[in-house]
């Protein structure tokens, strides 16, 4: 996966705002997959993966996955802003248990 910048994390939090509440975290997983796997492919071809982009998480969300900004403050938009992170963080953790970086 690309480096992760707030906008990726602002695109993840708006894509999830549209998903019902119990599915919000295996679509977080979803995102993080796609942009792990577009990353592998841009970096195997060259080339931008067909359907989730150049391996940032913003384009893993995909142009039709975020709805409409919410306003900072919205309760939803936070909760899905914070669950992004959170499966960011757990996504890091877990590659760097398998690459035997952290135990």
């Amino acid at each position: 996966m690309r480096p992760v910048l707030v906008t990726d994390l602002l695109a993840v939090a708006e894509a999830l705002c549209g998903v019902p509440a119990d599915r919000r975290a295996a679509c977080a997983q979803d995102i993080l997959e796609r942009a792990e796997i577009a990353d592998r492919f841009r970096k195997r071809t060259g080339r931008r993966h067909p359907l989730w982009g150049i391996g940032t998480l913003a384009s893993a969300v995909g142009p039709t996955g975020a709805g409409p900004r919410p306003a900072a403050g919205d309760y939803d938009f936070l909760a899905c802003l914070s669950l992004g992170a959170d499966a960011l963080r757990a996504h890091r953790l877990e590659r760097a248990r398998m690459s035997g970086r952290v135990r």
